[in-house]
């Protein structure tokens, strides 16, 4: 199948991460077509959007009041290339006050 894999590098599964910082989304993409697009996604919602390589993306967390009484968010990453293919990747990132 011709889709996108994507690997979310960092951070990692169930890693833990102060919420008063930053969050960098760091990923690898493997495409046989070029990568036009990918989206990020904290808790379902779409947080931002990148369109050239790197594709790193660093998450406030502080601008996302939705977030504010969590100790646990997903992080979803989703590519999609020139030819309409579309993959996923997610992971489960504990917060720290």
């Amino acid at each position: 199948e011709n889709k996108p894999r994507i690997t979310i590098v960092d951070p990692r599964s169930n890693s833990r991460h102060d919420r008063e910082n930053p969050l960098t989304v760091r990923i690898s993409i493997q495409s046989a077509f070029p990568i036009q697009q990918v989206d990020y996604f904290v808790n379902g919602d779409l947080v931002g959007t990148e369109r050239s390589a790197p594709r790193d993306f660093v998450i406030d967390l502080d601008s996302i009041p939705d977030i504010v009484d969590e100790s646990q968010i997903v992080i979803k990453v989703k590519a999609y290339d020139e030819k309409g293919n579309t993959s996923e990747e997610e992971v489960a990132v504990r917060l720290r006050d």
